[in-house]
């Protein structure tokens, strides 16, 4: 399945963070996942600027698929320039997905 999400896996959920308020009631809520597999810095970043609170409400770590894991050398490549996190325990990949509250 394509994805736009870009080369940092932003570009989709900061469209929605931006738009946001365009969508949401006066004391409206938005909750949005982030995965490791993206700039989570960048996302919050934008949350911030657009929200007056932005909390983490949960966290998943979760193991990347071992066909996926076998680009280990594109995603250290990329977690080395920012645009992704994991880490490496007893050999796995493991990544998170983390929930957020912004309101």
């Amino acid at each position: 399945v394509p994805v736009e999400a870009g080369i940092d896996g932003t570009s989709l959920i900061l469209n929605v963070i931006k738009n946001a308020r365009n969508h949401l009631k006066d004391d409206g809520i938005l909750f949005f996942p982030i995965i490791s597999l993206s700039n989570e810095k960048k996302i919050i970043e934008e949350a911030r600027s657009n929200f007056s609170t932005v909390e983490k409400i949960s966290s998943n770590p979760w193991f990347l698929p071992d066909d996926l894991a076998n680009e280990i050398e594109l995603l250290e490549t990329l977690a080395s320039q920012g645009h992704i996190n994991f880490d490496v325990k007893f050999g796995k990949i493991i990544c998170y997905t983390n929930i957020y509250l912004a309101k």
